[in-house]
């Protein structure tokens, strides 16, 4: 079609709420061979707090990211590299 390009939209925030998700989630694991870091850019902090989470080798980028949004390190645990991460409150 003439005249018509796609846009780039994050579909995250949208998913969350088709799925009704609730605002404060209990527990999220997080392992994407790599692209933790890429997928939690554009995750609705703003709508979602997260308990508690795991996390398999996160990247510096990733630890700033979470950090920056109130997320903790606790612990390592697991053979993998898994990180443990809680909301500070």
């Amino acid at each position: 079609m003439l005249g018509v390009r796609p846009t780039p939209v994050d579909a995250r925030p949208l998913l969350l709420r088709r799925v009704d998700a609730p605002r404060t989630i209990d527990y999220f694991s997080l392992d994407v061979e790599g692209f933790e870091a890429t997928v939690m850019e554009g995750f609705p902090f703003y709508a979602h707090n997260i308990s508690l989470m795991t996390v398999e080798r996160p990247k510096l980028r990733l630890r700033h990211q979470l950090e920056a949004h109130g997320l903790a390190y606790l612990c390592d645990h697991g053979s993998f590299g898994d990180q443990l991460w809680a909301h500070a409150s």
